[in-house]
């Protein structure tokens, strides 16, 4: 029996392209668009979580002019997707013991003009 590992580095980004293609994988649909719409589209109703995914509203930050959304772990890991800025950033960590919150870090970096 193999021991238990937490997600990939690759595993999130695959998560991310499928999310960035709108529920397409290989050309091949594998997610309803309208599940994809409906848990990225970004609200602020529910502190910005909708279906394992939320947005900066959960903080309480402005709406970026091109807003990504993003998946947190419990270990600290972060999958970032701007569709905007067709864009994906992961971050894998044991811990989340950062001075800086690294979804609003990845939104900040997005919209910087330089992607």
């Amino acid at each position: 029996m193999s021991p238990m590992r937490s997600a990939a580095m690759l595993d999130l980004a695959k998560i991310g392209r499928l999310y960035l293609n709108r529920g397409v994988w290989n050309g091949k649909r594998i997610v309803s668009e309208e599940w994809i719409r409906q848990s990225t589209d970004y609200a602020t109703d529910n502190d910005g979580y909708h279906f394992n995914w939320y947005n900066l509203s959960s903080i309480g930050a402005d709406k970026p002019q091109y807003p990504g959304f993003y998946a947190h772990g419990i270990r600290g890991q972060v999958l970032y997707v701007n569709p905007y800025k067709n864009l994906i950033m992961v971050r894998i960590g044991k811990h989340d013991n950062t001075y800086a919150f690294i979804p609003f870090l990845f939104e900040q970096l997005s919209n910087s003009g330089n992607f």
